[in-house]
């Protein structure tokens, strides 16, 4: 009986930092992403950001879907929005 209650302890501990160390490499990437456009000027900072794998798909994917909006924007007379304007 007491092997397995430590047997349990043992493995909900191993669970636990198993889960810690994806937290830790799937947060890390993304705030320090953040943290990076944050600190970004303004009329420096992307629309988009890629974080993590699949780097070159989701840049084709962002390229397509930015292209497409510019052209929705253009369409309804709104172009206007595309270009950031910054004060001073």
């Amino acid at each position: 009986m007491r092997r397995a209650t430590c047997d349990a302890r043992r493995a909900t501990c191993d669970a636990r930092r198993a889960t810690c160390d994806v937290r830790e490499r799937w947060v890390s990437p993304r705030a320090d992403a953040v943290a990076a456009l944050v600190e970004a000027p303004a009329g420096k900072r992307p629309l988009r950001t890629i974080v993590g794998g699949s780097g070159q798909a989701l840049a084709e994917l962002n390229a397509v879907a930015e292209r497409l909006q510019a052209e929705a924007l253009r369409a309804q007379g709104l172009g206007h929005l595309l270009e950031v304007v910054t004060p001073g």
